[in-house]
């Protein structure tokens, strides 16, 4: 098995286990319906300024649940090795402070 196939096995029984429903669209897990999100990983200010936006609307409807959610999301992707050398949960507590 490739780190890819590894990787998407690994994010499928997570996104399982949460007990979400999703749909596999060109190789990429989708969901609309979750307030956390992996915009944080892909958010870039200077080229994609709707990242930005998006977040801070997630972040007004999010509940103290969803926020603990999207924290150990962003944790468990830096533990995997995924997080592209960001610091995700400061990230994550930076936008909260803003």
């Amino acid at each position: 098995m490739n780190p890819l196939e590894t990787a998407l096995r690994q994010a499928t029984a997570d996104i399982d286990q949460l007990g979400y429903r999703w749909a596999l669209v060109g190789g990429f897990e989708v969901s609309a319906r979750s307030v956390p999100r992996f915009t944080l990983l892909a958010r870039d200010d200077a080229t994609r300024p709707q990242d930005l936006a998006d977040l801070r609307g997630l972040l007004s409807i999010a509940s103290p649940g969803d926020i603990a959610e999207a924290r150990g999301a962003a944790r468990l992707i830096t533990e995997r090795g995924f997080h592209r050398d960001r610091e995700l949960e400061s990230d994550l507590d930076a936008l909260i402070a803003s």
